[in-house]
């Protein structure tokens, strides 16, 4: 819910237009792919450093000062930097997230069809655990984050190609996914009624089966040549504002109906 303020933020007075929104989509891309990469240079730094100490003889001595002080600030501080980073980026029209997103899109299509087969033929797909609905939910969100960014760097007018098609395939196992993971929350919410984290999860769910569900069908009415491409974005582009509504639903709402305050 911070993070969409933060978009609020970014795309300042206009944030209710599709550009604006999808501007701040791609830097959260290009913020995500900085940050990761400046916390894997942090931990490097870090553990060469404590290692230098070690052979030294020295290393109880800093390792308060490493684990207390220098990885919070070291994460907090990547957090502006990052930021400033992805901007420069972005200015340059030189992103990143789009060509990584090209490059996984196969490899994630193959991991969904995967875990697709093996909860079809589980015993009892339909009952899932907690960590299970939480992963798939992770999941089927990567799902769409790399739509959001295979679509941005796709040339509106270039014909359709084999990673369209993969998409389309992509989604429709999404939707599936999505399907299994909507009833086992309900028979969950059946069976042992309603609890904060059941009902954030059918609320998610839910959202994630309409947005899934309109980008699968607008992917194949694109691919077919009757809707644009960029249409994919605009769809996309809308269902902001409902993760954000959902967002601060459960942050400001669910406390004190859940009696969790």
């Amino acid at each position: 819910a911070l993070w969409l303020v933060v978009g609020v933020a970014h795309a300042g007075d206009g944030w209710r237009t599709v550009e604006a929104r999808l501007a701040f989509i791609r830097f959260t891309g290009e913020w995500m792919v900085h940050y990761v990469l400046l916390a894997l240079g942090g931990l490097a730094l870090v553990g060469l450093t404590a290692g230098g100490f070690e052979v030294l003889g020295i290393s109880a001595d800093l390792e308060y000062p490493l684990t207390g002080w220098i990885l919070p600030c070291g994460a907090m501080g990547a957090v502006v930097i990052a930021a400033w980073m992805a901007d420069r980026r972005l200015e340059t029209g030189d992103g990143i997230a789009p060509v990584l997103a090209r490059a996984f899109t196969p490899l994630f299509a193959v991991a969904v069809f995967v875990l697709l087969v093996g909860s079809l033929t589980a015993g009892d797909f339909l009952d899932m655990d907690r960590d299970a609905l939480v992963l798939l939910d992770v999941l089927l969100l990567v799902v769409l984050g790399l739509l959001l960014y295979t679509v941005s760097a796709r040339d509106p007018q270039a014909p359709p190609t084999w990673l369209d098609r993969i998409q389309i395939a992509l989604l429709v196992a999404a939707v599936v996914l999505d399907v299994i993971a909507l009833t086992s929350t309900l028979g969950r919410i059946g069976e042992w009624g309603l609890t904060a984290n059941r009902t954030a999860a059918l609320g998610i769910n839910l959202i994630l089966l309409t947005q899934l569900g309109g980008s699968a069908w607008l992917a194949i009415a694109a691919l077919r040549g009757r809707r644009p491409f960029p249409d994919l974005l605009r769809w996309q582009s809308r269902f902001l504002p409902v993760f954000a509504a959902w967002a601060t639903v459960v942050m400001v709402a669910f406390p004190p109906v859940f009696d969790l305050v």
